[in-house]
């Protein structure tokens, strides 16, 4: 069976693989039967035998609806995009428009490509605000100025690269002024929020959507949260049947136990407390050679800008890669276009799973700036089966974990 656990140094954000005590418990008491269907809500199917299906799903939803805070859970979306798409059509239903005008982080300086949907020019106007390299977070007085000066249906907040603290509370308060909705997309710092890492509170919005794959740690999914009841009611009509039809029973079966096991525990907040633990690591070894950016703030990810040195990010991203090290090339606010990317995004969530001692965790930082440095002065080639050697210490030690 694939495992890029044991094939790979894992740095990828956007994925992590499950506790391992949680999945060996998992495995213990239930039997994933993967044909099993259903469509519809709790106790409004549109099967007959979906009892017991019934029953995990509510439970699920009010474990995640008291670890989060909010009064309303729709834990059925596939993923984060159909998540988000269905809040926009629910929005814009809701406010009864055939156009939506939403105001998201542009993807160029870390948003997400869900904040920018193309395919839809007819229901959906994204307008941009910017991350602001001055104060090493997304411009407020940028946000402010177009809900002042545009009319805005809907503000999206929320990021796919960088480390910085995004004040909800102050965005919420400029869109109940403009007269706007507040949209938070916390899918990469769900964990840290569950932990209480990360400063959140659930009326700093008025719909929340969270992945359930990322710090989290769970099965491919995502929830959408809201505390209007109003809005509620739009986004379900939204999502099903109008956006996806059935639901994940993997993701259902897998999450729910999770939810009530896992996340909030002691464990879940000693291991998100192991991330942040290892990305300061990360930091102060990398910062003494390259520019982060969003550097000092909690994150389990961060994001390395190489602008300076005239290099297309896809080129270190690869050859990391050849060096059994999985990372991903992204753009930062200098750049225009994602083929000519000069970030390159590092994450936790994988690394903190596998105990590493400090020593090991620096020998690993080391060999990748050494990759990085001899890509950047185009010697790689001749070392190639140096690095690779080298990784393999460190899928040596991550191996342990699956015996």
């Amino acid at each position: 069976m694939y495992n890029r656990g044991l094939m790979y140094v894992d740095l990828i954000p956007s994925n992590s693989f499950m506790c391992p005590k949680i999945y060996k418990n998992i495995s213990k008491n239930f039997v994933t039967i993967f044909n099993v269907y259903f469509e519809g809500y709790v106790k409004k199917r549109y099967y007959e035998g979906c009892n017991n299906i019934d029953q995990i799903e509510f439970e699920y939803i009010n474990n995640v609806k008291k670890l989060f805070g909010f009064y309303y859970a729709n834990i059925q979306p596939l993923s984060g995009y159909i998540a988000n798409v269905s809040i926009y059509n629910a929005v814009r239903k809701y406010l009864k428009l055939k156009t939506i005008n939403i105001l998201s982080l542009d993807v160029n300086h870390g948003g997400h490509i869900s904040h920018d949907i193309k395919s839809n020019k007819e229901h959906y106007n994204f307008i941009h605000y910017t991350y602001n390299p001055e104060s090493d977070n997304i411009n407020y007085d940028e946000i402010n100025s177009i809900l002042k000066t545009s009319n805005i249906h809907l503000v999206v907040t929320g990021y796919s690269a960088g480390s910085y603290i995004i004040n909800f509370d102050l965005i919420n308060k400029m869109c109940k002024k403009f007269n706007a909705l507040h949209l938070a997309d916390i899918s990469h710092i769900s964990g840290l929020i569950c932990a209480k890492l990360y400063p959140f509170n659930a009326n700093d919005c008025d719909i929340c959507m969270t992945t359930t794959h990322k710090s989290l740690r769970g099965y491919k999914g995502a929830i959408i949260f809201s505390n209007r009841h109003d809005i509620s009611k739009a986004i379900d009509r939204s999502l099903f049947p109008n956006t996806q039809a059935g639901a994940s029973y993997q993701s259902l079966l897998y999450n729910s136990y999770i939810a009530k096991h896992y996340w909030g525990s002691e464990e879940f907040n000693d291991y998100m407390k192991k991330v942040l633990y290892i990305k300061d690591i990360f930091v102060n070894k990398i910062q003494k050679k390259y520019k982060i950016i969003g550097l000092n703030h909690n994150n389990h990810m961060l994001l390395i800008d190489f602008y300076e040195y005239n290099i297309n990010s896809q080129i270190i991203a690869k050859n990391l890669y050849r060096a059994n090290i999985v990372t991903n090339y992204n753009t930062t606010y200098k750049d225009s276009s994602f083929n000519e990317s000069t970030g390159l995004r590092i994450g936790f969530v994988n690394l903190a799973s596998y105990n590493y001692p400090d020593t090991l965790i620096e020998e690993l930082i080391d060999n990748i700036l050494n990759i990085i440095n001899d890509t950047i002065n185009d010697v790689f080639e001749d070392k190639v089966q140096h690095y690779i050697d080298i990784t393999k210490k460190f899928l040596d030690f991550q191996s342990t974990l699956f015996n």
